[in-house]
């Protein structure tokens, strides 16, 4: 079962690559590489992000078992550069939770911690396109909480599939990355209340009761931590914006925080 994305261009190869593998070792879930091309620039670049080969396991045919710290995260949580066995997705009632955003993740990363057999064709095969008229951003500033509901409804998958405690780690890597990258690419106006909200689902999936070394990326959580618990993200992210040096005639900055317009002269 292949779960396409209408504005992406794929190979006329990908479909055979994947199934053939698939049907060769009886694989629940198989994932291939990507290119991204931005439709604004036409520049088309690799992303070897999506699948980070030094978390994979030492092996063709893996499962969570074997990368149990890595297994949410090592890839990323779309479905158009995978292939499901439809049985292996019926079995466990995989299905998207119906969200305007972000349910990606919980289809995907609840498919890759049940399954059985997964692998990797390590070739490019899709090439994902970005910046086009109908952005996910924009769908995230309208509904900015489904990822928050995306995470919870993966937990609750988990821990009904008695997963949750061996993927515990993964998990909550992944949620405090994930956080801090909506975080960053939401609307200002929506910050501060997703951060309230954040400090709440940290303390119930017990995020900061783990010591730094817990975390793959411990800058990344430091400051996600400290700008829940002190300085609203709004205002942390404005002062950067402030600290730019000013272009041209542009000797002023207009912050907008929290719907109060603050005009701010820079130094040319």
């Amino acid at each position: 079962m292949a779960i396409l994305d209408s504005d992406d261009v794929y190979n006329i190869s990908m479909l055979g690559k994947m199934y053939n593998k698939s049907i060769q070792h009886d694989l629940d879930i198989v994932i291939c590489r990507s290119l991204q091309l931005d439709e604004k620039t036409k520049q088309i670049t690799k992303t070897n992000w999506t699948i980070n080969k030094q978390w994979l396991p030492q092996k063709d045919i893996f499962n969570c078992n074997d990368f149990m710290e890595y297994v949410i995260g090592f890839c990323v949580g779309w479905t158009w550069d995978k292939l499901f066995k439809r049985d292996f997705i019926e079995k466990y009632q995989l299905r998207f939770p119906a969200l305007h955003n972000s349910e990606d993740g919980m289809f995907t990363f609840g498919a890759l911690c049940v399954a059985d057999k997964i692998s990797v064709v390590d070739d490019v095969l899709v090439t994902h396109r970005t910046n086009a008229a109908t952005r996910l951003s924009e769908r995230r500033d309208e509904s900015p909480e489904c990822f928050i509901e995306s995470a919870k409804t993966l937990k609750d998958f988990l821990e009904k599939n008695g997963k949750y405690k061996v993927v515990e780690q993964s998990f909550i890597n992944w949620f405090v990355e994930h956080s801090y990258w909506h975080l960053d690419t939401l609307n200002l106006k929506n910050s501060h209340e997703i951060e309230i909200k954040l400090k709440s689902v940290f303390e119930e999936f017990g995020v900061f009761e783990h010591i730094e070394s817990y975390f793959y990326y411990p800058n990344i959580y430091d400051k996600l931590k400290f700008m829940i618990n002190n300085v609203p993200y709004c205002i942390y992210r404005s002062l950067l914006r402030v600290a730019e040096p000013a272009s041209g005639r542009n000797s002023h900055k207009v912050l907008n925080i929290l719907g109060i317009k603050i005009k701010i002269r820079r130094k040319i």
